[in-house]
């Protein structure tokens, strides 16, 4: 119990002094998506530990939002920031009026948090305010993912060898997921076995979650961290040890990967390389060499599985995408013939209910516009996919980083809804963020009179 209550005391002094450090916090130990295993385990000692963490994560978006009025905020910014509270505004009036016009059951506190700090872009809202993110936020998501892929080796492996305590924050003890617990199933993936994650409909060898709530979040971080130390090591570093370094540990991520199998993340990485090698308005050849080099690499390392699949396993191979693309083709045909109970209000932003019908599709606008209704799914569709893409396509979007975080958030978005609350927000914040950087970047390299005019629009 004191752990817990000195957890809340320090989430409560970042809340209200560090936001965007805050945010970090509350992915690695209150969120009920990506900290699943943590949320479970304190909350045995403290009732409502949750709801608490909701309050925080409020608490945190209103500090930073009045943090946010003694600095200037850029107009690309305000232009997010404008969209991001109108979202949130509709989320929360959908979930009071659906309350009073239908009495409904439940907490309408606690739904209406939900509806601002979860399905809502609180967390993009304060990613994208906090000067400190502008500065370090890609160091920050490095060292963020790092401690959850740490954190997640720990709880799969190190119970392998007898070190059992990190398995009291296995997130299958406390969400009813028993087949994510070493009694189920103590199989890993392995240097010796991994190829088998392509050999089952469901990944039945290596199914674990780790601290996530299901496995596609575990997918979704260990990929993203496979993709950065990639990234770093081929386009940033210099140094051939910390190449080597880097290289090993996108190793292990891949591993973790291979735990899940999550496919859209996947897919988004290898679509935002092949955005960013082929996009028109790359100048910078070294990098654009690096990233064709890091892809072929990627591709080339592939072929020898794909291909022993394609040979020894096509039938489970194929059977496994087939699967997959009929599950969502289910929960798509349920959702439309439901489709007009929905459209102004949603259902009160319950999503329970949603699961229980079976009308919870895998695509992030049309999960809001079961919950909230039809205005929020709209804003959510212009926040977390047509303003991405058109990103991606900005000719300040240089980066192979910036793109392919686009690329991760649009894919994720589509194929597993919110798998991983703080990560899903802060990388597309992250990816705004950059291409921000690189305007002002842009904008340092002109004549000064330039300079000075462009600035003063800027601000």
């Amino acid at each position: 119990m004191i752990v817990a209550i000195l957890f809340i005391l320090l989430g409560a002094v970042l809340a209200v002094f560090a936001p965007a450090l805050f945010v970090l916090f509350f992915g690695l130990f209150g969120s009920d998506t990506e900290a699943m295993g943590f949320m479970g385990y304190f909350s045995k000692y403290v009732s409502y530990y949750d709801s608490i963490m909701l309050v925080l994560l409020f608490v945190a978006l209103v500090s930073a939002v009045f943090r946010s009025l003694r600095n200037n905020v850029t107009i690309p910014v305000r232009k997010k920031l404008v969209l991001s509270i109108v979202t949130m505004i509709v989320m929360m009036l959908s979930v009071v009026l659906f309350f009073v016009l239908n009495r409904a059951e439940g907490s309408l506190v606690v739904r209406s948090l939900k509806a601002i700090t979860i399905y809502g872009p609180a967390i993009f809202v304060i990613w994208i305010l906090e000067p400190i993110t502008f500065k370090n936020g890609k160091s920050l998501l490095f060292k963020y993912l790092f401690v959850q892929c740490a954190i997640a080796f720990a709880i799969i492996y190190l119970t392998r060898i007898g070190i059992n305590f990190w398995n009291n924050f296995n997130s299958g003890y406390y969400n009813g997921a028993y087949y994510y617990t070493n009694e189920y199933n103590d199989m890993v993936a392995l240097p010796s076995n991994f190829y088998l994650v392509f050999s089952n409909s469901k990944n039945e060898n290596f199914l674990r979650a780790a601290q996530f709530h299901n496995s596609n979040g575990l997918g979704f971080a260990a990929a993203t961290f496979m993709f950065l130390t990639l990234e770093k090591a081929f386009v940033e570093q210099k140094k051939i040890i910390n190449k080597i370094l880097l290289v090993f540990l996108a190793v292990l991520a891949f591993l973790l990967w291979c735990n899940s199998e999550t496919k859209g993340v996947i897919v988004g990485i290898l679509i935002g390389a092949f955005v960013y090698i082929f996009k028109g308005t790359i100048n910078n050849r070294g990098a654009l060499k690096a990233s064709t080099v890091l892809l072929i690499t990627g591709m080339c390392a592939l072929i020898p599985v794909i291909a022993y699949l394609i040979f020894n396993e096509g039938d489970v191979l194929f059977s496994t995408i087939i699967s997959s693309l009929d599950s969502r083709d289910g929960l798509m045909k349920t959702l439309f013939d439901n489709f007009g109970e929905f459209f102004l209000l949603g259902n009160g932003g319950n999503l329970d209910e949603a699961v229980s019908r079976n009308i919870d599709p895998h695509f992030l606008p049309f999960r809001i516009y079961i919950m909230y209704g039809i205005g929020a799914a709209v804003l959510t569709f212009i926040l977390c996919f047509v303003s991405p893409i058109r990103l991606m396509f900005n000719k300040a979007a240089k980066s192979i980083y910036c793109i392919t975080l686009l690329s991760i958030a649009v894919f994720v978005g589509s194929t597993n809804n919110l798998t991983a609350v703080a990560l899903f927000w802060i990388i597309l914040a992250e990816a705004f963020l950059e291409v921000c950087r690189a305007e002002k970047d842009d904008v340092e390299e002109l004549p000064t009179q330039k300079k000075k005019f462009i600035n003063f629009c800027w601000e």
